[in-house]
């Protein structure tokens, strides 16, 4: 009887692991102050690092109207369409897009700072001392309570790994 139950349990871990591993592309992680939404291989274009602090739907929408999400994922386009006017009633919502090396094996929101009137996200990446010239890009939901915030800016961590 315990042979039994300990092959069940391996099966319903062992399908949790599946399920987990095809959801790899949309990981959220949450903290104390925060909680993160990851997207490697997005497919949406940035210049290197790029960081938007966006309050309300309105501004969602002019946001999704200025980046080129033209080549993004379905799962990126259905996690933005999920952020009603209700989130903002409460949240505010702080989107990364990165480009880096496909060689970059990680990205992480490691945390994020308040200070008066500004937040800093650290961004921690780790990269192998030689990289690949070919890209991926990144795209990273920061979500964060509703506060009075006029700025956002980031800080990269970079950890080398051989």
């Amino acid at each position: 009887m315990l042979r039994y139950l300990k092959m069940k349990i391996s099966a319903v871990i062992l399908l949790l692991v599946t399920v987990c591993l095809s959801l790899i592309s949309c990981d959220l992680t949450s903290t104390q102050n925060f909680a993160a939404v990851y997207f490697p291989d997005s497919g949406v274009i940035a210049k290197n690092v790029e960081i938007e602090l966006v309050t309300s739907r309105d501004k969602l929408e002019s946001y999704r109207k200025s980046v080129l999400f033209f080549n993004a994922k379905d799962e990126v386009m259905e996690k933005l369409d999920s952020y009603s006017s209700e989130f903002f009633d409460t949240k505010m919502l702080i989107v990364i897009n990165m480009t880096e090396p496909i060689s970059n094996s990680n990205v992480i929101v490691e945390k994020v700072d308040f200070g008066d009137s500004k937040v800093t996200v650290t961004i921690k990446r780790e990269s192998p001392v030689i990289g690949a010239e070919v890209i991926k890009h990144w795209t990273v939901f920061v979500e964060i309570e509703a506060r009075e915030i006029e700025k956002v800016d980031y800080t990269i961590v970079e950890k080398r790994i051989s």
